[in-house]
């Protein structure tokens, strides 16, 4: 259903967008179901709120994440401050996981097609001394109907007061809570919960972190550099410290219900690049401090950001972070270790310098997976094995009959999809050297 509700909502005609935003922002936020013909829906229903029978209903909001998240940019969609706080409670207090999920995933979506925050919405023209020119007739004649007409807005209808509204003393209009202030609003009620270990939302919190962090890095805001250093810093929890790892994988990859083109969300070029280069040597001065037990989230945290990279770029950062990717095969998570096998199988198709000079150590560890309890482990380091075998006939010889004898095993594993790998690995490693290969 949300992919068809996205899809329709993104291709509305124009004059329809509005009406649409309007009707649904008002089903979830006033209960207003009169618009819905033949329903048996009790009116003045909470979508966003806890019922008697739970978090149920709250589900919806996946749907209304599907509307208002797939419009264009330029449609103003009515009373966002107050949806905004409702999204922002119900991510932070649901103890329903699919519901909090998807109100984060709104509450990012929104945030994301934002304005920007006052330095880039201020229309203030700065002079040639560095001070801020007064605005002229023609623009204090405009300002003044502007107020006139918000003055008559404001007494006819209670809609309007929605929108929090300010004239600042050089003559400028701010429609709508400043995105700054927003979202340090938001990231200040997160760090409260995060820091209290024994708080019983920590997980809803980080959840919003995440998607915030993502929209906003999507479109290059200054915020989402400290978002990010939180995320970072949270590798080292104890209880948080896997799901901040893999987070570095929503982080890098394409959203499909939302932040995404289709839903018109502001995506900048080669955010995925900018993204590894700030945050990778982080990541691995984290990894040289961390204690032991929680070295594996920052392996696994810079597999996902590898992963997502294109190639040219992996090779360029591939001799500096080569040592932290052979730790990471050694590591206990086989999550960490699949992450880093399917990051190494396409740098071994056509091998970089850099991997000769590690060549020993990599095959040790590739065959040590060859036995690893997870099967999809045991299939990916065949790969690599195999892929292996791309390189210099006389950098690979010598290792020709240690790998030959510990390909036997996998030919007998009781799983077909790995005795399949073993065999054309070990077919490709048995013809090395041979005339005309």
């Amino acid at each position: 259903m949300v992919p068809v509700v996205s899809t329709a909502c993104g291709r509305l005609l124009s004059e329809l967008t509005s009406h649409t935003a309007s009707l649904a922002v008002s089903l979830f936020l006033e209960g207003d179901v009169s618009f819905l013909p033949g329903n048996n829906v009790p009116q003045h229903v909470q979508l966003l709120k806890k019922q008697s029978d739970g978090w149920l209903q709250s589900q919806l909001v996946c749907l209304l994440m599907a509307c208002v998240c797939s419009m264009p940019r330029n449609v103003s969609i009515p009373q966002i401050d107050r949806l905004l706080s409702e999204l922002e409670e119900l991510s932070c207090m649901s103890t329903h996981s699919f519901s909090y999920t998807s109100a984060a995933k709104c509450f990012a979506g929104l945030v994301n097609k934002q304005p920007g925050g006052k330095r880039q919405n201020s229309e203030r023209v700065q002079n040639e001394s560095g001070g801020i020119r007064q605005p002229n007739a023609i623009q204090q004649v405009c300002l003044g109907t502007q107020l006139n007409c918000f003055n008559k807005c404001m007494d006819n209808t209670e809609v309007h007061r929605d929108k929090i509204v300010r004239v600042s003393r050089n003559g400028l209009l701010f429609l709508g809570e400043e995105l700054d202030s927003l979202v340090q609003r938001t990231v200040k009620r997160i760090d409260s919960e995060l820091d209290c270990v024994s708080s019983l939302f920590r997980v809803q919190n980080f959840t919003l972190l995440l998607w915030v962090a993502k929209a906003l890095l999507l479109r290059y805001h200054p915020l989402s550099t400290a978002l990010t250093d939180k995320l970072l810093s949270l590798l080292a929890d104890s209880e948080l410290g896997p799901l901040a790892a893999d987070g570095f994988s929503l982080l890098m990859s394409d959203s499909t219900d939302v932040l995404n083109r289709a839903c018109h969300a502001q995506l900048r070029l080669m955010y995925r690049q900018r993204f590894f280069t700030e945050n990778a040597p982080k990541i691995v001065q984290g990894f040289n401090s961390a204690p032991k037990e929680m070295k594996s989230s920052y392996l696994k945290a810079l597999s996902h950001m590898l992963n997502s990279l294109p190639r040219q770029v992996q090779l360029s950062e591939l001799p500096a972070l080569l040592p932290l990717l052979l730790e990471a095969l050694s590591c206990p998570d086989q999550r960490v270790q699949l992450s880093t096998l399917s990051c190494l199988h396409p740098l071994l198709l056509e091998p970089p310098p850099a991997l000769t000079l590690q060549l020993n150590a990599l095959l040790s560890r590739l065959l040590a997976l060859t036995t690893s309890p997870s099967m999809n482990v045991r299939i990916h380091s065949l790969r690599c094995l195999h892929a292996l075998t791309r390189f210099e006939d006389h950098l690979v010889l010598p290792f020709r009959s240690r790998v030959l004898r510990a390909l036997a095993g996998p030919l007998d594993d009781k799983k077909r999809l790995v005795r399949r790998e073993a065999v054309m690995a070990r077919g490709e490693w048995f013809l090395l050297g041979s005339p005309g290969r």
